[in-house]
């Protein structure tokens, strides 16, 4: 034995169990699913099918989907937009979904997730001036998703803040 693990191979009524029972339990969209069902070796046009009756059934909703999505990535790993549009997209999720999901992620709160996340992010980089933080930390917020704009913006206003605070101590 060479230490290989073989996935085992689904017959069709199988797969819907468990594609059901999977879906039931938490978000899916549909290229998760069909990647799932073709590592099970199920053929092209059973994969149909099964897409096919989830959706119908509602176990698989886009459009919710990509809202659920979203909104956990912006909650809970501080995403920005941009890399949450991205990974949406490499999902495969209608451009029209996407955009929803990104409108429901309110102006406010996103801007002061940014600017929590860059403050505590300034507190662990080590820089020799202003310019060096700030190409640090648009790098930083550029892999996070943020707009450039929006991050510069932020950015400044950090700095302004931190660097004051610095020179009147």
């Amino acid at each position: 034995m060479t230490g290989e693990t073989r996935i085992k191979t689904w017959s069709k009524d199988e797969a819907l169990a468990k594609m059901s029972m999977l879906c039931a339990e938490s978000e899916k969209c549909k290229t998760d699913i069909a990647d799932k069902l073709k590592r099970h070796g199920l053929s092209t046009d059973d994969i149909e099918s099964i897409l096919t009756y989830l959706e119908s059934e509602r176990f698989i909703d886009e459009a919710r989907y990509s809202k659920f999505f979203a909104k956990d990535k912006y909650r809970f790993a501080k995403w920005g937009r941009k890399k949450i549009e991205y990974a949406l997209k490499m999902k495969r999720i209608p451009v029209d979904f996407i955009n929803e999901a990104l409108e429901e992620i309110p102006d406010d709160a996103y801007e002061e997730t940014m600017m929590n996340v860059l403050t505590s992010k300034l507190k662990t980089i080590k820089f020799q001036n202003r310019y060096d933080a700030k190409g640090k930390l648009f790098r930083f917020a550029a892999s996070r998703g943020y707009e450039s704009g929006v991050a510069l913006e932020a950015i400044d206003k950090i700095l302004n803040e931190t660097l004051e605070e610095d020179d009147n101590e």
